[in-house]
C-alpha cells in the first residue's frame, strides 16, 4: 500500500495536485480559525510566490528552471519553518485533535511541505546546482532575519527612551509603529494567547520578539496602547473592516474599545 502511494505521488502531476489541495485547505481553514492573521503588504507577494511555487514546482524540474526553482524552494522552506515555530505548542496538542474529523492534521501541513522541500532539494539525485540554489535561498532568509532582529533590538532602546520620557517623545519608525500597534493591529502569537483583536500578521516584529524572550517592550494596557498609537500615528487606521478570522468577527467589531469614529 505504501509503495503504491509512494509510486503514485512520485509523479510530478500528482504531487503538484496534492500540494495544491493542501495549500487550499490551509488557507480556507485559516480564514475561519485564526492561526495566521492577514499578512501585511510586504508579506503578501512573498507568500503568493511561495505558495504558487510550492504547488507547481514538481512540474518545473527541467534543467532550465532547476536553479531558480531551488532558490525559491529555499525561501519557501524557511517560510514553512516559520509557520511551524509560530504554532508553538499546537504542534503537539494537534495530535489529540486528529481523531475529531482529522482537523488536527491541518496543523501539520507546514511540516509536510518543509520536509518535502528539504527532501527534494537535498536528496542524492538532486543536482549540485539545485542544492546550492536551495541553500542560497535558506542563507538569504537567515541573513534577512538577522537584519530584522538587529533592527528590532535597536528599536527596543528607542522604546526605553520613550518610556523614560513619560511617553512624550518617540522616534517614529517601522518597528516602533509595530510595537505600539501590538495586540490590536498586529498579533504576536496564536490567538489563544493574543486575543481576537489583532487582524494583521507581520513576521518582522515576531522574529524580534522570539529573540527577546517574547517580552512586550511597552508594558501598558490595551487602552493606553491605543491612545499612544492614535497620538503618534494619527494618519493610520486602528480598526479594520475584517477581524483576524471569521470566528472572531462579532466580538472584534462590537468591542467597547473602539470609538464611533473607528467604525
Amino acid at each position: 500500500m505504501l509503495k503504491k502511494l509512494f509510486h503514485f505521488f512520485s509523479q510530478p502531476k500528482h504531487i503538484s495536485l496534492l500540494n495544491t489541495i493542501l495549500l487550499c485547505l490551509a488557507v480556507i481553514a485559516n480564514i475561519y480559525w485564526q492561526a495566521f492573521c492577514i499578512p501585511v503588504s510586504w508579506a503578501i507577494p512573498l507568500l503568493a510566490l511561495s505558495f504558487i511555487h510550492t504547488a507547481f514546482y514538481p512540474l518545473l524540474r527541467q534543467k532550465r528552471f532547476a536553479v531558480l526553482s531551488g532558490f525559491i524552494n529555499g525561501i519557501s522552506f524557511c517560510i514553512f519553518m516559520y509557520c511551524i515555530f509560530f504554532m508553538a505548542f499546537w504542534n503537539f496538542l494537534s495530535v489529540v485533535m486528529i481523531p475529531f474529523f482529522g482537523m488536527g492534521l491541518l496543523t501539520y501541513i507546514p511540516h509536510f511541505f518543509a520536509g518535502q522541500l528539504l527532501w527534494v532539494s537535498l536528496k542524492k539525485t538532486a543536482s549540485f546546482r539545485s542544492k546550492i540554489s536551495f541553500l542560497s535561498g535558506v542563507v538569504l532568509c537567515l541573513i534577512a532575519s538577522a537584519g530584522v532582529i538587529f533592527q528590532y533590538q535597536k528599536s527596543l532602546r528607542q522604546i526605553e527612551y520613550f518610556k523614560k520620557s513619560d511617553y512624550q517623545h518617540l522616534d517614529k519608525n517601522y518597528f516602533t509603529e509595530r510595537i505600539l500597534g501590538m495586540h490590536f493591529i498586529y498579533h504576536t502569537r496564536f490567538s489563544e494567547f493574543d486575543g481576537w483583536r489583532p487582524p494583521k500578521h507581520d513576521p518582522a516584529p515576531i522574529l524580534g520578539l522570539w529573540f527577546n524572550k517574547m517580552e512586550d517592550p511597552l508594558e501598558v494596557n490595551l487602552q493606553k496602547r491605543l491612545q499612544l498609537y492614535r497620538k503618534f500615528f494619527p494618519e493610520r487606521k486602528v480598526k479594520f473592516k475584517c477581524s483576524c478570522a471569521i470566528s472572531y468577527s462579532s466580538s472584534y467589531h462590537s468591542d467597547g474599545l473602539w470609538k464611533p469614529s473607528d467604525h
